[in-house]
């Protein structure tokens, strides 16, 4: 009975090591395809980083060429152009310490309360300014009870969800935007993305990293941006929901908390 005895642990101990290598193994390629995302997002923030040092170059030098007389309103488009690119190279620069800190997990949030106008309209304006031709029809109050943010946080948050969102629709032509407070919160309806780009976006709140890593429907560096995106999200208890409705198709919600009243 001995030998039969050892047999069955052996082969029990067998099984326990390929268990454990197969574990391994899937943590290994999960290394490997967020090494490869990192990488991705490290070139694409390089290469906006050359766009907008290039731009501030070319204004600066033509603002400084004294053989040109330039008129007022040439010297005002130059000169956005150097705050503009200036605005984007410390986004790209947030946006890689931001990435990194997530995977530390040693994001701090500075919740504050703030008008929710001042944020979103800011960022669409952002949006409109890179994608000139996208047409934002947005439906928005202009008053009501402030939210409880981190303004910092979540402006970087919304302006890498809409880099998903335009990077992920090509021929994206029209965003409509409808906000509304509640009793509870403030709801921004975002609609014009395509079902299955909403549908991805509507999980991200309750995704794990692996189920996010995994998914097929968005490239790495996407993916890299909308982990940035829920771990800003959960810090601040802002949800985010896929929508379809009859009239305005399909798009996301996002759900931002009210600021208690003193």
């Amino acid at each position: 009975m001995k030998p039969e005895r050892n047999s069955q642990t052996n082969s029990s101990q067998l099984e326990i090591l390929q268990s454990k290598i197969s574990e391994l193994n899937l943590e290994l390629e999960e290394t490997k395809i967020i090494n490869q995302s990192m990488w991705s997002l490290l070139v694409e923030i390089t290469n906006r980083l050359q766009m907008s040092s290039s731009a501030i170059k070319a204004a600066v030098s033509s603002l400084l060429d004294h053989d040109i007389f330039w008129d007022g309103s040439t010297q005002h488009e130059l000169m956005e152009i150097i705050d503009n690119s200036a605005d984007q190279v410390s986004n790209q620069i947030i946006l890689l310490s931001l990435t990194f800190r997530s995977e530390a997990n040693d994001l701090e949030m500075r919740l504050e309360p703030y008008e929710i106008q001042e944020i979103f309209i800011s960022a669409f304006d952002t949006l409109g300014k890179e994608y000139p031709g996208l047409e934002l029809n947005i439906d928005m109050p202009s008053d009501g009870n402030l939210i409880l943010v981190d303004y910092k946080y979540l402006t970087v948050a919304l302006e890498l969800l809409f880099d998903v969102i335009t990077a992920s629709q090509p021929f994206l032509s029209r965003l409509k935007v409808i906000a509304r407070e509640t009793h509870a919160n403030w709801q921004i309806d975002i609609y014009g993305i395509n079902d299955d780009i909403a549908d991805f976006i509507g999980k991200i709140s309750s995704c794990v990293d692996d189920e996010l890593i995994k998914d097929i429907r968005l490239l790495a560096t996407n993916k890299l941006k909308l982990f940035v995106v829920c771990n800003i999200f959960s810090l601040q208890e802002i949800q985010i929901e896929s929508l379809n409705t009859e009239e305005n198709g399909s798009g996301v919600r996002l759900i931002l908390p009210l600021a208690k009243k003193t």
